[in-house]
């Protein structure tokens, strides 16, 4: 019964949203983020990239779905520390050392719904979004000799941490008269509860808990792109 009624909620939802005037826009967007609480002991800030599309009804009412890649240079933790010279070298197959370093990245993909006190004009914004993400460790290695990072076991020194989260959202819609541009500029937290996807003896932060309080805060330019308006009318006379 609980179902019957949440799908019927849906329908009435969509059929609403589709019954007035609204654009299907494609979506680009660029941002920076800053990880907090259990996220900011592993990685530092990240730059993420997303592309979707999004539904804009003319009474200031978005829907939208997204899919986002991030992406940064400043990871924290030494997964391959057990391996290192004194000196903090890792030596490769051929004796030299190895030039191996690590990259943060991660994966969102969601809906998100908003709602623009301007309406079909310019205006402040604000919404949320749900979804599912991904965090994890990408290693490098140059060289191509340091087998540990490079055979079956890669996946053990990733540290891939997934789980769902929410997203509440603020900031301000810009429409030009003519259309033609259309964008947002939005600040937004990210609040993820994760679970690493493989237990891993050169995990240091499975040693206190298995769930992850994964959180970011940070801003993101939005570019939309209209691709068809649905809903006018057309009045012709004789």
């Amino acid at each position: 019964m609980k179902q019957f009624f949440i799908t019927i909620f849906f329908v009435s939802f969509l059929g609403n949203l589709i019954s007035q005037q609204y654009i299907l826009a494609f979506k680009s967007a660029y941002g920076l983020q800053m990880p907090y609480a259990d996220l900011s002991q592993r990685y530092g800030a990240n730059l993420d990239v997303s592309v979707g599309l999004e539904f804009q009804k003319k009474n200031g009412l978005s829907l939208g779905i997204a899919w986002a890649f991030l992406f940064g240079n400043n990871v924290k933790y030494d997964a391959l520390k057990t391996f290192r010279e004194p000196t903090g070298i890792l030596i490769g197959v051929d004796g030299l050392a190895s030039d191996v370093y690590y990259r943060s990245r991660g994966q969102q993909l969601g809906l998100d719904v908003s709602y623009n006190l301007g309406e079909d004009k310019s205006g402040l914004v604000f919404g949320g979004g749900l979804g599912i993400l991904t965090y994890y460790t990408a290693v490098v290695d140059d060289s191509r000799s340091f087998e540990q990072v490079l055979g079956k076991y890669q996946s053990l020194y990733t540290l891939k941490a997934i789980g769902p989260y929410v997203k509440p959202l603020l900031g301000y819609h810009y429409k030009s008269s003519s259309g033609l541009i259309n964008g947002k500029i939005l600040f937004e937290t990210t609040l993820s509860m994760t679970k690493f996807s493989q237990a891993s003896p050169y995990n240091e932060f499975l040693a206190n808990k298995s769930t992850f309080a994964d959180h970011s805060f940070g801003v993101k330019l939005v570019w939309l792109l209209p691709l068809k308006k649905y809903g006018e009318t057309t009045v012709k006379y004789f």
